[in-house]
């Protein structure tokens, strides 16, 4: 959440809203509690994704359409900005015509983000 290297932990629910716990003890069991840091999108719990999309090293917020793939994010503005969230739009129109050109049937609960 805060880009410092140390893996942080966020709690989606059923709405898609986020709460954050922040990593303060870099390997010991020491975490800071942020609360309710993401309100949520319109998007299910289902179709949340974490995934670092900037140079900034911190875990923005994807939501993906769970029949196309296609992919809405929102940046982690850390700890400068109260650990809010500013909308940047779609960033990916999404594989399932690829995939499915293969045979197989596509699932946008398949789509993983990895550097």
């Amino acid at each position: 959440m805060d880009g410092d290297g140390a893996m942080d932990y966020f709690w989606v629910d059923e709405d898609g809203r986020g709460w954050a716990y922040l990593n303060i003890g870099k390997g010991e069991n020491s975490w800071n509690d942020l609360g309710m840091t993401a309100t949520g999108t319109g998007h299910k719990r289902e179709s949340i994704r974490m995934g670092v999309l900037t140079t900034s090293h911190r875990a923005d917020y994807i939501a993906v359409d769970e029949k196309t793939g296609r992919a809405w994010w929102w940046q982690n503005l850390g700890p400068e900005f109260n650990y809010g969230w500013k909308s940047r739009g779609q960033f990916a129109e999404g594989p399932y015509k690829t995939i499915e050109s293969y045979g197989w049937t596509f699932s946008g609960k398949n789509v993983r983000f990895a550097e």
